[in-house]
C-alpha cells in the first residue's frame, strides 16, 4: 500500500523525460546506419544486408524504463514472452522460440548470442542488464553463421565498452506486489586505450495477483547479478573482457498448476567469463578470436503429502571458441571465413533425476561472400556442422555409454538493392536446421517415466525460408515490410514403440509458415514538443500442419505499438502488446485447445527534475487484463511503480 501511494504521489507531482530523449537529435536515424555484427560475418551496414535486422539502442531500453533484457525482448520482439513467473523467459521470431530451460545448447529455434558468441540458454533473463549496451535482433535464417537452432533468427546482447569520461547512474524503484529494485553502473576510459564498465542490481516481488484478484501462489521471486567489462583499444587491435553472474530465487514453480507447494525453492545461477580480440589493418583486412566458457546451474527443492520429498539439479557447462578471418578483396567485394567450437556438458543431481548425463560437441566451419556496389549489394554463405554427442550415467539413471555423430549444410543468398536514396529493396533465400540431441540420438535408459530408446537414423529438423520486402527511411520515418514463408520439416518427436515398450523418436511432417514482418516508427520535433509513435508486427497468413491445422504455441499476430509524447522537461511514454489467439497444451486436460488473445497496455511518466535527476512513476498492465503467454501461467494484474535515476 505504501508503494502504491508512493507512486500515486509521484505521477501527481513530477513527470518526465530522461536527459538524452528530449534533444532533438538523430540519434535513432543514425542507429539505423549502424553496423551490425550479427547478421554479417565481420559486421556490415544494416541498410547493406538482405536480412531484416533491428537495433534497440541503450536510450531506446531506457527511455522505455526497461530494466532487462527478457522485459526488452517482449516490448521489441512481438514474438518474445515470459513462459511462466520468475525468470523464466524465451525469445520468439516469427512463430519460433528459444527455450527458457537450465539447458538449451540443443533443440532451440532460436539462438541467443552475447557479444556474438553462443550462450548455453535460450533464456535472455539471465543476461545482467546493468552492461548490456544494445541488442541486435535478426529475424530470418541464421545458421550459416551460427549453426544448430539459428532457425528463426539469432539475437545478440552487446556488452559496454568503457569510454569517455567516467559516467554512472545509480536508481531504485517500488511498487505493487511488494517489488523493489535497486541497480547501478559506472562506465569510462582509465587511460587512452583501457577503458571499464561495471553495473549491477538487485529486485525481489511477493506473489502476485492476475487480473481477475487471483492471488497466484508461489510466485515471489528475488534476484541479484553483478557484471563488468574491460576493453583495449589501440586503433587496429581491439581486446573486449567480459564477465557476469546472475542469480535468481523462487522463480517459475506456481502451485496451483503443478504439486509444487508454496515453501518449494528454486533458483538459478548463471555465469559467464569471455574474451574477444580483433585486429585489422589499413588494407581493411581483419582477424577476430573469441572464447568464452559458462556455468548454468537450475536447482528445486520439493515437499509434499502426496510425492514426498525430494530435489534436483540441472548443471550445464559450456567452453566455446569463434575464430573469423576477413579479407577484403577490392572491388570484388570481401570473403569471410570462420570456425566455430562449442563443448557442453549437461549433469543431472538429486533425487529426482529422470534422464542420463550429456556430452554435446558441436563443430562448425563456414565462408561468406559480400559484395557491396553503389545501390546494389549481396550476400551469399554456407556453413557445415558436424555434432557429437555421448550419454553417461548419473545417480538418477543407469545407462551403457553410448554416441552419436552427425553432420549438416547450410546455406543462404540474397541482394539489397536501393531504388532511391530513401526506398530499397531486399530478398534472400536461405536453409537452417536443430540438430538432434544426445538423448534422441543415442538414449538407452528407464527413470520414473518409462523406458526411453534412442533413433540413431534421426533426421535434423530442417527449413528453407524465402523473404522479400521494401525498407524505407526518409525524413525521420523509418519503415520496413517484409514478405516470409518457412517450409519446415522433420520435426523430432516423441513417440512410444510398441515393440520394444519404450519411447524413442521420430521425424515427423511439420508446418508451413509465412506472413508479414512490419516495423513502422517515426520521431518529430515542433518547439518543445516531441512525437514519436511506432508499431512492430508479426502477422501470420500461413501457420498450417500437413494436415491443414492450425500449428500451435504459435499466435495469428503479435504486436507492440506505442506512442511517445515529450513536452520540455516531460515524456510519456504509452504502449500496448496485441497478441492474436492461438492452440496450446491445456495442462489441466492435456488436450489442444485454442486460447484467446490478449491486450496489455503499459505507461510511464517521467520527468528530468534536474541535469542530474529524473523522477517516474507508471503502470503495468494499465486494464488489470487477465493474461498469459503460455496457459496454466498467468501474468501479474495492474501494477503501479514509481522510482527515481541519479546519473554522475
Amino acid at each position: 500500500m505504501k508503494a502504491t501511494c508512493f507512486s500515486l504521489a509521484l505521477c501527481l507531482c513530477c513527470s518526465a523525460v530522461p536527459h538524452a530523449t528530449l534533444a532533438a537529435d538523430e540519434t535513432e536515424t543514425a542507429a539505423m546506419k549502424e553496423i551490425v555484427v550479427t547478421a554479417s560475418a565481420q559486421g556490415a551496414e544494416a541498410k547493406r544486408l538482405p536480412a531484416q535486422v533491428q537495433i534497440v539502442t541503450r536510450q531506446e531500453l531506457e527511455q522505455s524504463g526497461i530494466r532487462s533484457v527478457e522485459e526488452a525482448l517482449v516490448r521489441y520482439s512481438p514474438g518474445s514472452g515470459a513462459s511462466q513467473p520468475g525468470a523464466m523467459s524465451n525469445v520468439g521470431l516469427r512463430g519460433m522460440r528459444s527455450g527458457a530451460s537450465a539447458s538449451s545448447v540443443m533443440g532451440d529455434r532460436v539462438v541467443l548470442l552475447i557479444d556474438g558468441m553462443r550462450a548455453s540458454t535460450g533464456n535472455p533473463a539471465v543476461i545482467p542488464f546493468a552492461i548490456v549496451d544494445h541488442i541486435e535482433i535478426v529475424r530470418g535464417p541464421s545458421s550459416i553463421l551460427y549453426g544448430s537452432s539459428a532457425m528463426g533468427g539469432a539475437v545478440n546482447v552487446i556488452t559496454k565498452r568503457g569510454k569517455d569520461k567516467f559516467h554512472g547512474e545509480a536508481g531504485a524503484s517500488w511498487g505493487r506486489f511488494d517489488t523493489a529494485k535497486a541497480n547501478a553502473a559506472l562506465s569510462g576510459s582509465v587511460s587512452e586505450k583501457w577503458g571499464i564498465a561495471l553495473g549491477g542490481s538487485w529486485g525481489k516481488s511477493h506473489d502476485y495477483k492476475t487480473g481477475s484478484s487471483y492471488r497466484y501462489d508461489n510466485t515471489a521471486s528475488s534476484n541479484a547479478d553483478l557484471g563488468a567489462t574491460a576493453t583495449y583499444d589501440s586503433g587496429q587491435t581491439n581486446l573486449h573482457l567480459t564477465g557476469v553472474h546472475r542469480s535468481v530465487y523462487d522463480t517459475g514453480s506456481p502451485g496451483s498448476l503443478t504439486w509444487l507447494t508454496p515453501s518449494d525453492r528454486v533458483a538459478l545461477h548463471y555465469s559467464r567469463l569471455s574474451a574477444q580480440m580483433q585486429t585489422r589493418t589499413d588494407a581493411g583486412h581483419n582477424l577476430s578470436a573469441s572464447f568464452w566458457g559458462e556455468e548454468n546451474r537450475y536447482k528445486t527443492s520439493f515437499s509434499d503429502d502426496y510425492m514426498g520429498s525430494g530435489n534436483s539439479r540441472y548443471t550445464t557447462g559450456a567452453v566455446g571458441t569463434r575464430l573469423v578471418g576477413g579479407y577484403s578483396l577490392g572491388d570484388l567485394g570481401r570473403i569471410s571465413m570462420g570456425i566455430d567450437y562449442l563443448h557442453s556438458r549437461e549433469k543431472a543431481h538429486g533425487t529426482s533425476v529422470n534422464q542420463p548425463d550429456a556430452l554435446n560437441d558441436l563443430f562448425g566451419v563456414f565462408a561468406e561472400y559480400r559484395w557491396e556496389g553503389e545501390k546494389l549489394s549481396s550476400v551469399s554463405g554456407v556453413r557445415y556442422d558436424n555434432y557429437h554427442g555421448s550419454l553417461r550415467s548419473n545417480k538418477g539413471v543407469n545407462m551403457p555409454h553410448r554416441s552419436k555423430s552427425y553432420d549438416h549444410v547450410s546455406w543462404s543468398t540474397g541482394a539489397t538493392y536501393w531504388i532511391t536514396d530513401w526506398l530499397g529493396a531486399k530478398g534472400s533465400i536461405g536453409t537452417a536446421f536443430v540438430s538432434p540431441s544426445a538423448v534422441n540420438l543415442a538414449g538407452n535408459y528407464s527413470s520414473g517415466w518409462g523406458t526411453y530408446v534412442g533413433n540413431p537414423d534421426l533426421d535434423a529438423e530442417t527449413s528453407l525460408t524465402g523473404q522479400a520486402g521494401l525498407e524505407l527511411d526518409w525524413n525521420g520515418v523509418h519503415a520496413e515490410v517484409m514478405y516470409f514463408q518457412t517450409r519446415y520439416k522433420n520435426r523430432i518427436s516423441t513417440a512410444y514403440d510398441l515393440a520394444r515398450y519404450a519411447y524413442t523418436w521420430i521425424n515427423v511432417p511439420s508446418q508451413r509458415l509465412g506472413g508479414l514482418d512490419i516495423t513502422a516508427e517515426w520521431r518529430g520535433t515542433f518547439g518543445d514538443f516531441t512525437v514519436s509513435p511506432y508499431m512492430r508486427s508479426e502477422i501470420f497468413t500461413k501457420r498450417h500442419n500437413p494436415d491443414n491445422s492450425t500449428v500451435s504455441y504459435v499466435p495469428h499476430h503479435s504486436t507492440t505499438a506505442g506512442l511517445g509524447l515529450g513536452w520540455k522537461k516531460l515524456w510519456l511514454d504509452v504502449n500496448a502488446r496485441f497478441t492474436g489467439s492461438q492452440w496450446q497444451t491445456n495442462p489441466y486436460s492435456y488436450a489442444l485447445e485454442k486460447m484467446g488473445g490478449f491486450t496489455v497496455v503499459n505507461a510511464k511518466l517521467t520527468i528530468h527534475a534536474t541535469k542530474n535527476l529524473d523522477l517516474y512513476c507508471g503502470v503495468n498492465n494499465l486494464t488489470d487484463r487477465d493474461y498469459a503467454f503460455t496457459w496454466g501461467y498467468p501474468m501479474p494484474g495492474r501494477a503501479l511503480f514509481g522510482g527515481f535515476t541519479i546519473r554522475y
